[in-house]
């Protein structure tokens, strides 16, 4: 699934891994084949002499490449630049990542153990220094058994901004174990999410979190929970002095509207892509799913040959109602002629917003797409994830068993992806 995000220095380290793992095998490939050249007869003596020297010249290299960076003496914002200009150059292979990781920790260490360190620089070095040890950790034990006891430092902080931290990776610890959790233990960790909330302020970090169990507590079918996370998160944001938490209040709002939809009628109006205004009320008496997609979306792309086939098997008894969030309609047009999409398309503009703007977008809290909503005859909400199996197996619980109709190739963009940096 393509999200609405922010990159932040702990993304921007782990999304790493799965490049590394790539140059991992590579490196492990072009060693192979040295190996196999190694075993071949040089032709001459200079040959040899040759491949020597290129070899001691290489090993040269990569002596100065893996070589740990050095740490320069300088004030508190001095050191904070150079982890920062460190980290924007980390490099893309596994070990010059690892060892600008090693050099941000290190300076992060080094700004916080000087005399006159104020606690503002210190809490800066701290949000660049956890990230790079949290990467760390995950390719080296040692590591990892430094972060622990870097948390652990954390709690034992008599200052409440440094424990803090420890505070936060103890809670998204349990978010992440939430939908293990039985009803008692769900409420109660609802109940100190808004408690860091009321005591610390609101920040992107614990709005994630909040993010996090409210999907969770969805996918767990505690609706009524979730909801009145989400909405108590709203109430707080519109509070915040962060001028960003108040913008995405109500995004927090649009969100709670969304998971609140379940059992629901949902409300749909706009404009379609021929200029026209749309009536919501001609689709009543027919199972309709609602698509937030776009053209730069992989897998909201790779389900339209299932729409469609769907489309083909129920005839006039189920529709399609497409919300577009290209930021330009001739990219959703392309995208309409090329893959051929009959179905109506409800678009945005420049006045009320386009992309992840778009209006009905940011009513319902739309963050992450495909979306997939699914509305009864009655103009119910039945489903907030139709796609792929659980599409065909709603449509066929609502109207029955599908006409036969020819299977559509598989897709592997119909798989969720990650975000990649060329999404809007």
């Amino acid at each position: 699934m393509v999200r609405l995000f922010t990159t932040t220095p702990a993304f921007a380290w782990c999304r790493l891994i799965s490049r590394i793992i790539c140059v991992v095998m590579m490196m492990g490939f072009c060693i192979a084949s040295s190996s196999a050249r190694a075993e071949s007869p040089a032709d001459s003596d200079a040959e040899v002499a040759a491949a020597a020297d290129e070899t001691e010249e290489k090993a040269e290299e990569e002596t100065d490449e893996n070589a740990p960076i050095e740490i320069p003496d300088g004030t508190a914002e001095e050191l904070l630049e150079f982890a920062n200009e460190t980290m924007r150059n980390r490099g893309r292979t596994r070990e010059s990542v690892i060892r600008s990781a090693r050099a941000v920790v290190d300076a992060g260490t080094k700004i916080r153990s000087l005399d006159d360190v104020t606690l503002e620089m210190e809490l800066k070095a701290i949000g660049l220094q956890m990230p790079a040890l949290k990467f760390l950790a995950r390719v080296d034990q040692d590591a990892a058994k430094e972060l622990e006891e870097l948390i652990e430092s954390f709690a034992d902080d008599d200052r409440p901004e440094i424990q803090n931290f420890a505070r936060m990776e103890k809670l998204a610890t349990e978010v992440r174990g939430a939908r293990a959790m039985d009803q008692d233990e769900r409420q109660k960790l609802v109940d100190e999410v808004l408690q860091i909330a009321d005591e610390s302020g609101m920040n992107a970090e614990l709005y994630s979190l909040a993010s996090q169990l409210a999907g969770a507590l969805g996918a767990a079918e505690q609706t009524e929970m979730a909801v009145s996370l989400y909405n108590n998160i709203a109430d707080r944001m519109e509070q915040s002095d962060d001028e960003r938490m108040k913008e995405m209040a109500s995004r927090a709002r649009g969100s709670a509207r969304r998971i609140g939809l379940l059992g629901n009628e949902m409300e749909l109006n706009g404009t379609t892509a021929e200029g026209e205004p749309f009536d919501w009320s001609e689709y009543r008496g027919r199972v309709v799913l609602v698509d937030f997609w776009a053209s730069w979306c992989g897998p909201c792309r790779g389900e339209i040959p299932n729409m469609k086939r769907n489309l083909a098997a129920y005839g006039d008894e189920f529709a399609i109602v497409g919300i577009n969030m290209d930021r330009t309609i001739k990219a959703m047009e392309e995208c309409i002629e090329k893959e051929e999409i009959a179905w109506v398309n409800l678009v945005g503009d420049e006045e009320n917003g386009t992309g992840w703007n778009h209006p009905i977008a940011r009513y319902y809290g739309v963050s992450g797409i495909p979306t997939a909503i699914l509305v009864d005859r009655d103009g119910k909400v039945v489903s907030l994830s139709a796609r792929g199996n659980r599409l065909d197996k709603s449509l066929e619980e609502l109207l029955g068993p599908p006409k036969k109709v020819e299977a559509p190739e598989e897709d592997e963009a119909t798989e969720e992806t990650e975000p990649s940096d060329d999404a809007e």
